[in-house]
């Protein structure tokens, strides 16, 4: 079962200004979520459906800076 509704999602998103953007979602940080099948089985059928409407799809991963360059 999805956390959103695929029906609601086609009216909700125009495909022609919309991106779905993929942010954070890597083995270091998915592995130790408490739900993580549901999170990866709904984010699949989520991709699925923007590929599907042709929708663009940006991911993205958070890398911290090294220390020398923080400030």
């Amino acid at each position: 079962m999805s956390w959103f509704n695929v029906e609601e999602l086609k009216k909700l998103v125009k495909k022609n200004n919309s991106v779905l953007v993929v942010w954070d979602v890597h083995e270091a940080l998915v592995s130790s979520i408490f739900n993580k099948d549901e999170f990866l089985s709904s984010l699949k059928e989520l991709i699925s459906e923007a590929r599907s409407l042709n929708i663009p799809i940006v991911y993205t991963k958070i890398t911290p800076y090294p220390e020398k360059f923080q400030p």
